[in-house]
């Protein structure tokens, strides 16, 4: 569950697991046990909170896992740039607006993905589009949708075996937990 600082590269992605109130609301509306992401830039995390702000690299250590995103050095660049510039842009609260209609209501919403206004999944999807590297074709995506993509490699809380050493607490059954096959879609074990 726990990341190295020293393992980052720009544009990998650090996936957090659900905390407080609104956390365990995100983690149940799309069924996944993340309810955040944030991305990697140059020496700092770049994540959608009030505003897209830069944070420190070890600010999720212990409550998030890396998924790590195959890209040559020059898309690292380009998703480094692209980041960096929306750092002090506001958060997209249509878009999570969106999600709670569409998801929660069942109403339908023909949303968007507007990068004038990004949550913390839209940043991290349009930043790595901004590379050529295209993680969902969903319009508004969610931390489930950036975890389930092919592309990024990291562990999948969500397998059965992980949940029941997760619930052990324990490091060593853990580690060995996460060597089992993993399913590609975030949803809690049957």
């Amino acid at each position: 569950m726990a990341y190295a600082v020293q393992d980052l590269q720009p544009g990998d992605i650090i996936a957090v697991y659900a905390r407080g109130f609104i956390g365990a609301a995100i983690s149940w509306v799309i069924n996944c046990p993340y309810s955040h992401i944030a991305m990697v830039s140059q020496g700092h995390l770049v994540e959608a909170l009030a505003t897209v702000t830069r944070s420190p690299l070890g600010k999720y250590r212990k409550s998030g896992d890396l998924f790590k995103v195959p890209l040559t050095e020059a898309q690292r660049s380009q998703v480094v740039t692209a980041l960096e510039s929306k750092v002090g842009q506001f958060y997209g609260w249509q878009m999570a607006a969106e999600d709670l209609l569409r998801d929660v209501m069942h109403i339908p919403v023909f949303a968007r993905l507007n990068p004038r206004a990004l949550d913390c999944s839209g940043l991290a999807v349009w930043a790595l589009q901004q590379a050529g590297v295209t993680l969902t074709y969903e319009p508004v995506p969610s931390p489930a949708s950036v975890v389930n993509s092919p592309i990024p490699i990291g562990p999948r809380p969500w397998n059965a075996a992980s949940t029941a050493a997760l619930n052990r607490r324990s490091r060593h059954a853990v580690r060995h937990a996460r060597r089992a096959p993993e399913p590609r879609r975030c949803q809690p074990p049957a």
